[in-house]
């Protein structure tokens, strides 16, 4: 009997055909990487023991047909990188709502509506993805719940913050000891919106290897407890908000960082002379900041640095490799129902900042913006 079937990174075209749930004992599909058209047929939730579901980066268009979100054996529902619109339901995770999912991925799409509070009912699931949709409201209550959450990316979306409260919705992931990717970056337009200081409760994040808090209006000092991570932290992106004051010397602690962007920011004073025994670094961005003193001489002593915009107008490379950083950004990630981007994977990822190898569910990479 036919359980799974991977057809994932292909040329394959057309629709999906609804015969697909003649498959009685079909467990995993995975289309991902084609260049399929047409609506997900909803005779898919046919399948009585369907597991895993991965259509992602195809050209998919119309609504999820309200009957898959039905499916109570799903685990994995991976949609991103598609044309597909509707608002999402507020009743996921509600008695036979997907009560067994793990993996829920819409990135790259044209969802509305808010992000639903019951999703935070699915106590087991370890990766919520929904970044680039058109999604709207505020976080909603629940996030302390989900003990094994891994991943949770809700960037350039237009969330705004909870009236007064800011940014204190992370205080309820700090519980979460496996969160390893945090994302609530900007809106494609106008940034998420959310306001107020960076809480000091970022230093409980103690796996936590990607921090992405840009274009958004935080303000305030950098507090040492972010820079705390240390070991485990390797990209750190703050740019684009109005946070101020000294530069923290404690920035040293992010000895592994690969990227380091706090441009277009309030900061002031020194540069770390730190920075010259960061072995791992490859991005060094502080430029439109405050920041006073000369780049210190050391600085190219750097062995890994590629990219370093540290001032206003300035651009210095310590290998002859020009890196265009916009274009690590630039939509090409986003499969799969892991933690990256890309074609699909454990945990996936093909575009973003840290991608590469992939994984057991077709390609993908380790920790990618998407």
């Amino acid at each position: 009997m036919l359980r799974v079937l991977n057809l994932a990174r292909n040329l394959l075209w057309g629709e999906i055909s609804p015969s697909i749930a003649n498959i009685s004992s079909l467990n995993d599909l995975n289309l991902g990487t084609n260049n399929l058209t047409g609506t997900i047929p909803s005779d898919i939730s046919r399948l009585q023991n369907f597991k895993i579901l991965d259509l992602t980066i195809n050209n998919l268009i119309g609504s999820l047909p309200s009957s898959i979100y039905n499916m109570s054996s799903l685990v994995y529902l991976a949609l991103a990188s598609n044309q597909l619109w509707c608002r999402l339901p507020s009743d996921v995770g509600v008695g036979d709502k997907l009560p067994n999912l793990l993996g829920f991925n819409f990135c790259f799409n044209q969802f509305t509506g808010k992000i639903p509070g019951s999703l935070h009912n699915l106590t087991n699931i370890q990766i919520i993805r929904m970044a680039q949709n058109f999604l709207e409201g505020t976080v909603p209550p629940g996030l302390g719940n989900l003990p094994f959450l891994e991943m949770y990316n809700i960037g350039k979306n237009r969330i705004v913050s909870s009236g007064d409260d800011g940014l204190a919705f992370i205080t309820y992931l700090t519980n979460i000891s496996r969160l390893c990717f945090l994302a609530i970056d900007g809106n494609l337009v106008e940034g998420n919106e959310l306001e107020g200081e960076i809480p000091s409760t970022f230093g409980n994040f103690h796996r936590l290897l990607s921090i992405d808090l840009s274009n958004n209006r935080l303000n305030g000092s950098i507090p040492k407890e972010i820079l705390s991570l240390g070991s485990s932290s390797t990209i750190l992106n703050l740019s684009n908000n109005f946070l101020d004051g000294q530069l923290p010397q404690d920035v040293e602690r992010l000895e592994n960082g690969v990227t380091i962007d706090l441009s277009n920011n309030r900061l002031s004073g020194d540069i770390p002379c730190s920075f010259q025994n960061y072995e791992s670094l490859q991005k060094l961005l502080m430029a439109n900041n405050m920041l006073s003193c000369p780049i210190p001489n050391t600085t190219g002593e750097v062995k890994g640095l590629e990219v370093l915009d540290a001032l206003d107008g300035q651009d210095i490379h310590g290998r002859h490799v020009k890196v265009n950083y916009a274009a690590d950004r630039a939509r090409g990630g986003g499969g799969g129902y892991g933690v990256g981007g890309g074609g699909g994977g454990g945990y996936g990822g093909g575009g973003g900042n840290s991608g590469g190898g992939a994984n057991n569910y077709g390609s993908g990479g380790n920790y990618s913006s998407t």
